[in-house]
């Protein structure tokens, strides 16, 4: 069984390769060397905040207590993935019409049984 979308007379590919942080279109996202060497204030958090990213972009938080380390979290985890969490969340519940606008209405009633948002309807 395939798991590609079928979209009038083509079969688009499966979503998954596409937002595969190894080969799909992630890989074109950030240019070859992003500036991460900003300051920022936000009145969230109690102390400073130091976060240094490695080569391969890992980021590493530097914090002196755990509510601005976590706050320095999603902060980083928004900043690089929250169209992809938004996207996936709407996928899960299969509301991805939302997004991607009417031509999905038929894919989207096809997945929308509601299995992840614990709605799951009678068959």
């Amino acid at each position: 069984m395939s798991s590609s979308i079928k979209k009038g007379k083509a079969n688009l590919p499966p979503i998954g390769k596409f937002l595969s942080p190894f080969s799909g279109f992630w890989q074109n996202a950030e240019s070859e060397t992003p500036n991460y060497q900003k300051t920022l204030e936000f009145s969230e958090l109690s102390q400073p905040v130091e976060v240094l990213y490695d080569d391969k972009l890992v980021p590493h938080i530097f914090a002196k207590n755990t509510e601005d380390a976590i706050f320095a979290q999603g902060y980083v985890t928004a900043q690089h993935r929250l169209w992809q969490m938004e996207f996936q969340t709407h996928a899960a519940a299969g509301r991805l019409s939302e997004i991607l606008g009417k031509e999905y209405w038929e894919w989207t009633e096809q997945h929308a049984n509601g299995a992840w948002s614990g709605q799951q309807k009678e068959p």
